[in-house]
């Protein structure tokens, strides 16, 4: 059973790290992508990915980060331009700019790309994919080309002129109950799993059946609400700093752990066979044992007893209550 339960969690950890391959060429010649991520603290990351035949060197894409940040962060009050190597995919530029918005009641982000989007036609690209995305908290959005206004990701594809790039709000509201309620309800159902299979080694079926159930109750709760997500509401709101942020997401995630093994849980339970009501009848000569005493395992009655006869049933129907009397020595 315990095997079964590592083997479950195993399989959701190795195509959660299957999803996390570098990133390639977007197969599209002569295109640049744009990727700006609004993040929980305030600051907005830009990444920019030059996806065409040409390699380029970290000194051009510093060149590109420094140029397009200017113009995507005007107001901003300092940029850190960096090159990600990216393992085997091609290598980006990330604009870091802090200070976009201030985390509050009602955070508001404004966002232009026309200019940099113009720059970067200017520099002989044909088509400018431009992506935003915002925390996974309640928001509403306006954006000229329009996209959905409640939604936290936009999309532009195959931009040829700065005129069609996108300019936007976004303004947020974030919950910051709804951050505090999921570590909770997620660290809840961890322990909860934990007498669940202390219950089960136990051989309390029932028990562990419901606390298996409680556990995954709250755990689909949790994902279905935002999952890791929903502490994206504490950052935004301003009530925790952003790594406290990254460590509660850590926790909620773990949601997604607690669904399979809280399955297992209960299918080894259900086909757990239940304790045997049977009663230990001694063979004539051994000591009377008390009510309810079963041989532990490997038990050996002791050589000075005088050997049971042959065929004798040494367990029996609890038809009768057999009388008290000294333990056999294990």
């Amino acid at each position: 059973m315990k095997r079964a339960i590592v083997a479950a969690l195993a399989a959701v950890v190795m195509a959660s790290l299957a999803a996390c391959d570098p990133y390639g060429p977007s197969g599209q010649t002569d295109a640049v992508d744009i990727d700006v991520v609004v993040n929980t603290d305030g600051s907005t990351t830009a990444q920019v990915f030059l996806d065409d035949s040409a390699a380029r060197s970290d000194a051009q894409l510093l060149t590109w980060g420094h140029a397009i940040g200017t113009r995507l962060f005007p107001a901003a009050t300092s940029l850190a331009v960096r090159v990600e190597p990216n393992g085997a995919g091609y290598p980006f530029a990330v604009i870091d700019a802090p200070d976009v918005y201030e985390p509050g009641p009602h955070p508001r982000v404004s966002l232009d790309t026309r200019d940099a989007v113009a720059w970067i036609l200017a520099q002989d690209a044909t088509l400018v994919d431009v992506y935003v995305s915002a925390p996974g908290v309640p928001l509403t959005s306006s954006w000229e080309p329009s996209r959905g206004q409640d939604v936290a990701e936009w999309a532009w594809m195959d931009v040829s002129d700065a005129t069609d790039a996108p300019v936007g709000v976004v303004v947020m509201s974030p919950e910051p109950w709804l951050g505090l309620l999921a570590v909770t309800l997620t660290a809840l159902g961890a322990a909860v799993l934990v007498g669940a299979f202390v219950a089960l080694r136990r051989r309390h079926r029932a028990v562990a059946i419901a606390l298996a159930g409680a556990a995954l109750v709250t755990s689909l709760a949790v994902l279905l609400r935002g999952g890791a997500n929903l502490p994206d509401n504490l950052g935004v709101a301003g009530v925790a700093s952003n790594a406290w942020v990254q460590v509660a997401a850590i926790v909620t995630a773990l949601a997604v752990l607690e669904i399979p093994a809280a399955c297992t849980i209960v299918a080894a339970a259900v086909s757990q066979r239940p304790p045997s009501t049977h009663r230990f009848v001694p063979a004539p000569g051994w000591p009377t044992p008390p009510a309810g005493w079963r041989p532990p395992p490997r038990w050996q009655p002791d050589p000075s007893w005088p050997a049971a006869p042959a065929g004798w049933k040494f367990y029996a129907e609890p038809t009768e209550k057999p009388a008290d009397g000294p333990t056999p020595s294990s």
